[in-house]
């Protein structure tokens, strides 16, 4: 149960994984009203756009998940998958290592929802910048 609905997970995870996130390949495994919830600032991306415009305002700033990156655990059922990760990325200049909570609804064969889970001061402490410089 849930085989398939893993690998459209998977094959997102991968989308995203190199110096710089595929863009397209990213959005087309995405339903055109999908809805993307980010814990920074609680934000709430709603359709394909809106995620597209987000993937390249991170690859701008960090790029994509580095190979190192691993799936701890992945489960799932008919229409959920739910992730542990460790993600690995660049950000000035430094290689950051984020414990990510993921959960992913998907429907069609295609992400409808996608809730990611971390702490942004992980990232801060890593980087030795107050939290607020990231959080923008």
């Amino acid at each position: 149960m849930g085989v398939e609905q893993e690998e459209v997970v998977r094959q997102l995870l991968r989308r995203a994984t190199g110096r710089q996130q595929d863009v397209d390949g990213m959005v087309g495994l995405m339903s055109e009203d999908i809805v993307w919830e980010l814990p920074i600032r609680s934000r709430k991306l709603i359709g394909r756009e809106a995620c597209r415009a987000e993937i390249e305002r991170q690859n701008a700033r960090a790029g994509g998940i580095l190979p190192e990156s691993q799936i701890r655990n992945i489960v799932s059922n008919d229409r959920v998958v739910f992730t542990e990760r460790v993600d690995v990325f660049e950000m000035a200049g430094q290689k950051v290592h984020l414990p990510v909570s993921g959960i992913f609804e998907v429907e069609h064969g295609t992400i409808a929802a996608w809730r990611d889970y971390f702490d942004i001061a992980a990232v801060a402490l890593q980087l030795g910048v107050d939290v607020s410089a990231m959080i923008e």
